[in-house]
């Protein structure tokens, strides 16, 4: 889980809904010689609106569809598996108990928003505007 590009040898996507096929693929793959570790991550992809007065200058600037007032933006969440959410809490220094509290949905918020530049070809961050 790295937000400076892959740290990882391979990655296999399943579109569409994770069901018994899926899971079964997914074991025979981490079952192969040679696969040291390996994660489970679903990605949910959603828009989200929020007032044009509470989006900060900084990111005004890239504001490409502001309508009635309000902005829309695009979110991505990972959802890993349990002990990979785990593994990456520790990596990060999270503290543990955060992460099973009874009746919250643990999460932990990467604030770091990247942008595709078309002209550089290049995956840019969106506050430093490094490419």
């Amino acid at each position: 889980m790295t937000q400076d590009g892959p740290d990882y040898d391979m990655s296999v996507l399943f579109n569409g809904h994770y069901g018994s096929e899926a899971k079964q693929a997914f074991e025979k793959i981490t079952e192969l010689d040679g696969v040291t570790e390996r994660i489970i991550m679903q990605d949910f992809t959603f828009v989200s609106q929020i007032d044009e007065a509470k989006v900060p200058d900084s990111v005004r600037n890239y504001v490409i569809h502001s309508e009635n007032g309000k902005i829309k933006f695009q979110v991505i969440l990972h959802a890993l598996d349990q002990s990979s959410l785990q593994a990456y809490a520790e990596q990060i220094r999270v503290n543990d108990d955060l992460l099973n509290q009874e009746n919250k949905f643990p999460a932990i918020v990467i604030n770091k928003n990247n942008y595709q530049d078309i002209e550089k070809k290049a995956v840019c961050e969106r506050e430093s505007r490094k490419c």
